[in-house]
């Protein structure tokens, strides 16, 4: 959300807070310099004067319709982002602690239109960027995506080329790169290259000046566990896998990534890094197509096969549900062991929906009421995205979830549980209360618009024109 849409939806007492609770930073500022000594990697303090300039700035934002329109000396601070990250990011904990939600999502939502308008003031730092030129960049860009030779087109790659395309932007998306056809292109758009190592190679050879290599990631592959059920496929399961995967990440002049955490610890190892978050597109006209009526509500789980680690805490909850309300059915997409884990109950209150290709996937998740998706707080699960949580929005579809960073970010449309019982009674309320899995599923619309790919398209366009912009320097 950007700050400006957010503006009226700032919890009343945000900004007094901030302001009110300068004393108990102080108190604090021991593990302030702790966590600056951690991302700077030097010994850090901060005295009553420059936090009560961080409040100062966080109040000037909060009240800014156009925070990016500040005049050079603001931008140079807000460029600083050290203190205000850490001090938003402990206000953030000590209201997730004492259980006010709103101002929560309030302060994380603040926090993230820092980082984002931190790029913005870089950009505006370059009158070529801000005067965009769309007529200059179709004629100049070109842009080659390049996918796995599996002939699989991963959605981000998919959307992406979408947005671009829209903007004018010249685009290809090719499985296989004859080396011929490079000087074609001068932006090269990588996505997962360690899961097809001769693809990068191809690429890695080819530093032509003016040409741009773009590295998306979906996740933190580094910390992919080995008993995942994709480890073999996307995990840096050899070593030819990890050294490619090292070799992307030194090549690339940009990385892009869809999580704010994956890109705190990107930005943190020193690599250049950009935020953007998943999308959809409303030309997918299954998104809107109004849903089967039917006599049972169906609670469901949609995930990878053997995934079962993440899915077994459910198993109680689910059990216990449908043995409370006969009118309950339970829905597993994709994970046949998943499934499996439900055999006591009988076949009539239980379905499996095989995964189906992206433009199928709204039908699929249509046939779910209620989403349920427990994951485990690991160093991996806290860098993914959180796609499932917009496609739950777009379909208006509430929903159950542990607290890891995307879902406190996304903050719409169901409930954060952290524990079996909890997830039971949220899972019971909703259940019974058929007007509050409409007021969830409105809000998680709401927030799902913000994500349409129009409305992300500018995102795209932007972060292409800096990375060839920057190369025409050389």
């Amino acid at each position: 959300m950007h700050l400006t849409d957010q503006k009226n939806d700032v919890h009343p007492g945000a900004n007094s807070f901030i302001s009110d609770d300068v004393d108990s930073v102080l108190k604090g500022s021991d593990v302030i310099a702790l966590i600056l000594q951690r991302m700077t990697n030097r010994a850090a303090s901060l005295n009553e004067d420059e936090i009560n300039q961080v409040v100062k700035l966080l109040e000037n934002l909060i009240h800014n319709p156009h925070p990016a329109r500040e005049d050079s000396d603001h931008l140079e601070e807000i460029n600083n982002l050290i203190f205000i990250s850490t001090i938003l990011e402990l206000n953030i904990q000590k209201e997730r602690d004492d259980g006010r939600s709103e101002l929560t999502q309030a302060l994380k939502n603040l926090l993230d239109n820092i980082y984002s308008q931190n790029g913005a003031s870089h950009r505006s730092e370059n009158p070529d960027v801000v005067n965009f030129d769309p007529d200059k960049a179709s004629k100049n860009i070109n842009v080659l995506f390049l996918c796995p030779a599996n002939g699989e087109i991963p959605p981000r790659i998919a959307l992406s080329a979408e947005a671009l395309s829209s903007k004018g932007i010249g685009t290809n998306i090719l499985f296989n790169l004859p080396i011929e056809s490079m000087g074609d292109f001068n932006v090269f758009y990588v996505h997962n290259p360690h899961v097809d190592i001769k693809q990068f190679e191809n690429i890695s050879e080819y530093t032509a000046p003016g040409t741009s290599i773009l590295l998306d990631l979906d996740a933190d592959y580094e910390q992919m566990p080995v008993e995942h059920p994709d480890y073999e496929k996307m995990g840096l399961s050899t070593l030819s896998k990890a050294m490619a995967y090292t070799k992307a990440m030194l090549f690339a002049d940009q990385i892009c990534v869809p999580n704010n955490n994956f890109a705190s610890q990107l930005h943190n190892s020193g690599y250049r890094v950009k935020v953007i978050p998943d999308s959809w597109s409303k030309e997918n006209q299954l998104w809107d197509k109004p849903s089967v009526k039917r006599n049972t509500i169906n609670i469901g789980w949609i995930g990878l096969p053997c995934q079962l680690d993440d899915a077994t805490p459910m198993r109680r909850i689910v059990t216990r549900i449908l043995h409370e309300f006969p009118n309950v059915q339970f829905v597993v997409g994709g994970g046949p062991e998943v499934y499996r884990m439900f055999d006591s109950l009988p076949e009539s209150r239980r379905l499996f929906l095989p995964i189906v290709n992206y433009e199928d996937y709204p039908y699929l998740i249509s046939q779910i009421d209620v989403l349920i998706n427990p994951l485990r707080n690991s160093p991996y699960n806290r860098t993914l995205t959180d796609r499932w949580l917009m496609e739950a929005g777009v379909r208006r579809i509430p929903w159950i979830a542990s607290p890891l960073p995307s879902v406190i970010e996304w903050g719409a449309g169901g409930f954060v549980s952290d524990s079996v019982e909890e997830r039971y009674t949220h899972l019971r309320q909703l259940v019974l209360d058929p007007n509050l899995r409409d007021s969830l599923a409105s809000k998680g619309r709401k927030r799902a618009e913000e994500r349409e790919l129009e409305k992300m398209a500018d995102l795209w366009i932007h972060l292409i024109w800096d990375i060839w912009l920057e190369k025409q320097k050389y």
